[in-house]
C-alpha cells in the first residue's frame, strides 16, 4: 500500500476517529492490551507513513506537524499515541537521514510506505 495523496490536515486525525479511539482507550488501559483496532485504523488511512518523503510514497509531514498530530493523538487515546511515537522516532530519524542525502535507512521508508 504506497500512500499516493496526503489528505487535508483537517482530515488526517478526523474528530470522528479520535472520539473512536477514545472509546476504546480506557479497555487498552484497563486489560493492558494492543490498540489493535487503532492501529489498523491509523494503517489504512497511511498515518504510520506520514513522515515518509513524498517521493518514496508518504505524506512528507514536517517532524514538527508530526508532533501537532500526536499531541491530537494524545489527548483522546494515550496509550496510542505513545506506542505510535515509538514508532515515529525510528521513521522519523530515517527520513531526515534520506533529506539529508543518506539512504541508509531507504529500506525502511520503504517498507512504511508499504504498509509493513
Amino acid at each position: 500500500m504506497t500512500i499516493t495523496e496526503r489528505p487535508r490536515a483537517d482530515a488526517i486525525l478526523s474528530d470522528e476517529l479520535l472520539e473512536r479511539f477514545r472509546g476504546r482507550a480506557a479497555g487498552y488501559d484497563r486489560t493492558n492490551t494492543f490498540f489493535h483496532e487503532d492501529f489498523e485504523e491509523l494503517a489504512a488511512l497511511g498515518y504510520l507513513a506520514a513522515p515518509v518523503p513524498a517521493d518514496l510514497g508518504g505524506w512528507d509531514v514536517s517532524l514538527a506537524e508530526l508532533g501537532q498530530l500526536q499531541r491530537r493523538l494524545a489527548r483522546y487515546a494515550p496509550s496510542t499515541a505513545l506506542a505510535t511515537s515509538m514508532h515515529f522516532y525510528w521513521v522519523g530519524m530515517s527520513a531526515e537521514l534520506h533529506r539529508w542525502g543518506d539512504p541508509t535507512r531507504d529500506w525502511m521508508l520503504h517498507d512504511v510506505a508499504a504498509g509493513h
